[in-house]
């Protein structure tokens, strides 16, 4: 039940919480559950207000990464009104119609038919989300063809919708390309000009963003072809994917 709310707050509020993030936050609920159930029955004031304040703090924390106090607390009343919204949902369910009748009365008596329905809904769960995410990212990939320094390269791309990374000066969208994958002999900040512009992104509220122009660049996506001459590449240091899947990470703004 906590994974289902963490999952419901996650998609509401917009973390992005990973499903490691969301599972250690779950398994925290679920092991001071059971700390309820053994603790002594004269401390169980003080264990309510570690359950509704402190432990559901830290489960928020946990699933939304570093957040300001503002959003920790947001967070917080957000994950109540999704566990009551879903806990009355589910008595409605379970008293009031036949097939919650059927589960409560069939299903949930017979052990081994629940854990096999478990079982099986877990991996139906994991193969939808895995399709879901081929389909999406299959409609995102493209080759980006990148001519700068009058070197021609080609890297992997990625079409980021979330990307709204503008040259505040230039007012043209700037996509983002790992260092790495630009050839060793162009030497950016010698032979290629840089200049800074401020951003914003998950884990830095705010930063400076090292931007080159290249002469070109070429998006191929199926039979669709973009050029874009004089585009804005803002170098990362860091690889975009940790698998390698792409190297760079287009701004949906210049197709």
């Amino acid at each position: 039940m906590d994974t289902i709310v963490l999952v419901c707050l996650n998609k509401f509020c917009g973390y992005a919480a990973t499903w490691l993030r969301i599972l250690l936050s779950s398994t925290l609920g679920a092991l001071w559950s059971v700390v309820v159930l053994v603790v002594p029955r004269d401390i169980i004031p003080i264990v309510h207000i570690c359950t509704y304040i402190f432990i559901s703090i830290c489960m928020v924390r946990i699933c939304s990464g570093k957040i300001d106090k503002r959003n920790l607390i947001k967070g917080v009343v957000v994950l109540y009104a999704i566990t009551f919204v879903i806990a009355g949902c589910l008595y409605m369910f379970i008293y009031y119609t036949p097939v919650g009748y059927s589960l409560k009365e069939v299903i949930l008596k017979d052990s081994k038919l629940t854990i096999f329905l478990a079982i099986t809904l877990v991996i139906l769960v994991i193969i939808g989300s895995q399709i879901k995410r081929i389909t999406v990212y299959e409609k995102s990939q493209c080759q980006v063809e990148v001519t700068l320094d009058n070197v021609t390269f080609r890297v992997k791309g990625y079409i980021d919708t979330g990307n709204i990374l503008i040259d505040p000066i230039l007012k043209k969208p700037v996509s983002v390309i790992e260092a790495d994958s630009i050839p060793l002999n162009i030497q950016l900040g010698v032979n290629v000009k840089l200049h800074l512009i401020p951003y914003s992104s998950l884990g830095c509220e705010s930063g400076l963003l090292e931007v080159i122009t290249a002469e070109n660049i070429c998006i191929y996506q199926g039979k669709k072809v973009v050029e874009v001459p004089m585009a804005l590449l803002g170098i990362s240091r860091h690889r975009l994917s940790s698998d390698g899947e792409f190297n760079m990470l287009v701004n949906s703004n210049i197709l």
